[in-house]
């Protein structure tokens, strides 16, 4: 397998990929095919519609965690009354260190790689002091994805100890770019203001255009993405004022540093960085008005919603348009709603403004479109006779599914159940139905989507949606399922979707089976790809933040930027 040398080569060298697999990335390879197949019709008449990188799918796959897990929040927020939930069958605290830490440190010395890596990461999430020391020993591993996860192994634990290691990883210029990088990105996940004090110090000064190029440009990335999630507060003006020196200064050289300047600006939520990013709406660089319109969706601030509107209705990049549909959706609130309302006939003209604009009226609860959903999911009027809809209409319908999920209104399910019992569905589609019933959660959608879960002969693309589905219900019952899933499923994408899933529903039952899963099979039994599965199942069953942490780098990240850059880190 490729192995990953140092974070300049994941930014400005694509090909190399973390050990940890089954990331979804959207429908990438079928976009692939279709553009081939498209490229060798002689039929250039053809009536296919080929929504190619501005399919719905890519977005919302790499935003879920953080729809559904919600914010990274600070060490310690998941542990209440030294339990992982108020509800009598979840883990508590005590068991989760006593049992689970000693196979993660087991893990750590692993002869293989990819177990080391999960184990590192999942001993971060488990946030335990103890694990500190065996961390800062891994920052010598011969594995360099061993060591990027042990980095951000050391962030998330977050204590006073783990910082200082980090510091002095990003400030020893005898590391590579790389080793610095990620010590930036684990300086963020520590959320510390002594973090956040060497950040906004090492961005004053490098974050210059004459220092944009070569292995530099990869450090100034990982500081970039951590200023994002730090909470020093002259972060925001550190930023804007490098966004400008860059723009003015190094315009070309600049557009990838300045994507993630957009995104991280977006992350602070500090409407300081308000004008500048609607100014950047009106770029003549498309990659950076798609970023300016993602990154105020995650800004928040309903006095961007004008200018959303204003993006939208200019017409022209439909990506742009998307983007300012979703974040709009994504700030809510009455002159969001009342824009959803109004602007909805005209996205009816394009298939993905459609997605696009389905999920925006689900997050943002636009009431009386709520009828409009159904109606576009099951083809007529609720309580009415069905019409069959089209085959081709199965990609809208998956985001209309995943909006009415987002909506939680529990009426739909039964418009679920009944998209879902048509013959010949798309596995793909019905996984989005699965994830769309198992938002609105409840005990009928946990029976049904178990129901669906011991059918057999389903396809990988309706499991992934199905487990995450699962996960969404915070049931016990599907947390079983789940890891039934995880322990019998061999695909890497089912395996990853199911070890983020138990992170939803921290059962004691769920992490009771791991562990003897563990003990009883070690390394020998299973595939160590697999075993790694499961250590990653492990950390997000016994994770002290609520929310999500890594995938918080990316949140609004503009995917089409630098796609595999992306990969890599949200295989974590």
């Amino acid at each position: 397998m490729i192995s990953i040398v140092c974070l300049a080569t994941f930014i400005f060298a694509p090909q190399d990929v973390p050990l940890a697999r089954g990331a979804y990335r959207g429908p990438y390879d079928e976009v692939l095919r279709e553009q081939a197949a498209a490229a060798e019709s002689e039929d250039s008449e053809s009536k296919v519609l080929l929504d190619a990188w501005d399919r719905w799918e890519f977005w919302f796959e790499f935003q879920r965690e953080i729809l559904f897990r919600g914010l990274m929040e600070r060490p310690g927020a998941a542990v209440q009354n030294d339990r992982y939930g108020p509800e009598d069958w979840a883990l508590g605290r005590q068991e989760a260190l006593e049992v689970g830490q000693p196979v993660l440190l087991r893990a750590l010395d692993s002869k293989f790689p990819v177990i080391r890596e999960a184990a590192a990461l999942a001993l971060g999430r488990m946030g335990s002091n103890a694990a500190v020391n065996p961390l800062k020993r891994a920052l010598g591993d011969s594995s360099s994805q061993v060591r990027q996860a042990a980095l951000l192994g050391l962030g998330l634990i977050g204590d006073e100890d783990s910082v200082l290691a980090l510091a002095g990883v990003f400030r020893n210029p005898s590391h590579t770019a790389g080793m610095r990088a990620f010590a930036a990105l684990g300086l963020g996940l520590s959320g510390r203001p002594e973090a956040g004090d060497l950040v906004d110090s090492y961005l004053k000064r490098n974050l210059k255009p004459d220092r944009v190029y070569g292995e530099e440009e990869t450090v100034l990335s990982g500081a970039v993405w951590a200023a994002g999630i730090l909470p020093a507060p002259g972060l925001t003006v550190t930023l804007l004022r490098g966004a400008e020196e860059l723009r003015t200064g190094a315009a070309s050289g600049s557009r990838k540093l300045r994507t993630v300047l957009f995104q991280a600006l977006g992350n602070r939520q500090d409407r300081l960085a308000r004008p500048y990013l609607i100014e950047s709406l009106n770029s003549q660089d498309l990659a950076q008005r798609r970023s300016a319109a993602l990154a105020l969706g995650s800004l928040g601030d309903p006095a961007a919603i004008p200018a959303l509107q204003r993006a939208f209705l200019a017409g022209g990049d439909l990506e742009t348009r998307m983007f300012a549909l979703l974040s709009a959706g994504q700030i809510g609130g009455h002159q969001a709603v009342a824009w959803l309302n109004q602007v909805g006939p005209e996205t009816v003209k394009h298939r993905q403004l459609r997605s696009a604009w389905s999920l925006a009226v689900g997050m943002a609860q636009v009431g009386p479109e709520l009828e409009t959903l159904r109606i576009e999911l099951t083809g007529h009027e609720p309580n009415q006779a069905g019409a069959k809809v089209r085959r081709d209409e199965e990609r809208l319908r998956g985001a209309v599914a995943v909006g009415l999920g987002l909506f939680g209104d529990r009426r739909t399910l039964a418009d679920i159940q009944e998209s879902m019992a048509v013959k010949g569905l798309d596995p793909d589609f019905a996984g989005y139905l699965a994830i769309g019933a198992g938002a609105l959660g409840g005990s009928q959608a946990t029976q049904y989507l178990l129901k669906l879960s011991r059918q057999e002969g389903k396809q990988v693309d309706f499991t992934r949606g199905l487990v995450l589905g699962l996960g969404l219900v915070k049931d016990p019952r599907a947390a079983a399922e789940i890891t039934r899933c995880l322990l019998e499923e061999t695909h890497p994408e089912v395996q990853w979707a199911a070890s983020r899933a138990l992170g939803l529903v921290r059962s004691r039952k769920a992490f009771q089976t791991l562990i003897t899963a563990l003990s009883e099979e070690g390394e020998v039994r299973r595939e160590p790809e697999n075993l790694a599965a499961m250590i990653r199942a492990l950390g997000f069953l016994t994770d002290v933040r609520r929310g999500e942490s890594v995938g918080s780098f990316l949140r609004n990240m503009n995917y089409r930027q630098d796609f595999r850059m992306l990969r890599v880190l949200r295989a974590y």
